[in-house]
């Protein structure tokens, strides 16, 4: 596994960087994003350091496949993050949040891979 010291998702990877993982698989992890944009919104983070999303080209066909597959299966089961901090919600110490209608079609964009969900 490739690292750079300075990447902060290389950091995260590796526990030196607190982060909240929804999901974790062999060379993959998701997390809630601590300056959330929807009511879901994760990044999956490759344990292997690619500078940008260019990169991920090198992946061979098997590796890129398990990453949809993960990215995929974790939008399945993603579900909006507790306004405490906490996750899942009901770990709140207050009242859980509302339940909210969202989508189940996230969006995604790269901030390593990110997965957000709005409300519809």
């Amino acid at each position: 596994m490739t690292r750079d010291p300075d990447c902060i998702f290389c950091k995260i990877v590796a526990g030196e960087l607190p982060a909240t993982v929804v999901s974790r698989t062999d060379g993959l992890i998701a997390i809630e994003d601590i300056n959330p944009k929807a009511d879901v919104h994760l990044l999956v983070i490759p344990e292997r350091h690619f500078a940008d999303f260019r990169e991920i080209g090198v992946l061979s066909g098997d590796e890129a496949k398990r990453m949809l597959d993960f990215i995929a299966a974790t939008a399945r089961g993603a579900r909006p993050a507790s306004r405490c901090g906490t996750a899942p919600a009901t770990a709140c110490t207050g009242s859980p949040p509302a339940p909210r209608a969202w989508s189940t079609r996230p969006r995604i964009c790269w901030a390593a891979t990110s997965i957000t969900s709005s409300r519809s």
